[in-house]
């Protein structure tokens, strides 16, 4: 069956925040800035996680633990997939210029993107002012503010505020990351 790209729905979102922590569980940016983020073992939201990724986020799961010695506890890993999809809900109800969709298989969603659509210029104070910061429970505020703000600056020279620009938030690309980890994986 082919590959199905659909818009998202409200529904959608436990599923969204599954594949997410499923696709950049072995990222060790991601890591660095989300020590105690579920992986798809801990899933505790939608329980639906990829199938694939079971043996790369149980690796990861186990390096993590060896190296921190500070799982999340099942409450907190909670409480962060809530935060998260309350995040994911504020942002696609109040940033009207995203749009975000699907990748649908076998009636499962494997992935997903977040597109940002500029159809008319933007003055300059709004392109160039910071990304709102709302850190997650869990996170490493500074590496996540690093990350963010540096995000910002490559978007400000990339992007300005020029018309039809379409910016990509790799989350499609999750679908990429989970197999180039399970390679890396099967190799070992």
């Amino acid at each position: 069956m082919p590959f199905e790209i659909l818009p998202v729905e409200e529904a959608d979102l436990p599923r969204l925040i599954s594949v997410q922590n499923a696709a950049f569980a072995c990222n060790p940016i991601d890591n660095a800035m989300f020590p105690t983020r579920p992986t798809a073992k801990d899933d505790l939201v939608s329980n639906t996680s990829i199938e694939n990724t079971k043996d790369v986020n149980e690796n990861q799961k186990n390096q993590d633990a060896e190296q921190t010695k500070d799982k999340p506890k099942e409450e907190d890993t909670v409480s962060t997939i809530e935060h998260q999809i309350a995040q994911l809900r504020k942002e696609m109800t109040t940033n009207k210029a995203s749009r975000y969709i699907k990748c649908v298989d076998d009636n499962q969603i494997i992935s997903w993107a977040k597109l940002e659509v500029y159809p008319l210029p933007r003055p300059e104070v709004e392109w160039t002012k910071e990304t709102a910061l709302e850190v997650e429970p869990g996170a490493n505020r500074k590496y996540t503010e690093a990350f963010v703000r540096g995000l910002d600056e490559w978007k400000q020279k990339l992007f300005r505020g020029d018309p039809f620009c379409c910016k990509f938030i790799p989350f499609l690309s999750c679908f990429f990351s989970c197999i180039m980890c399970i390679r890396r994986v099967q190799s070992k």
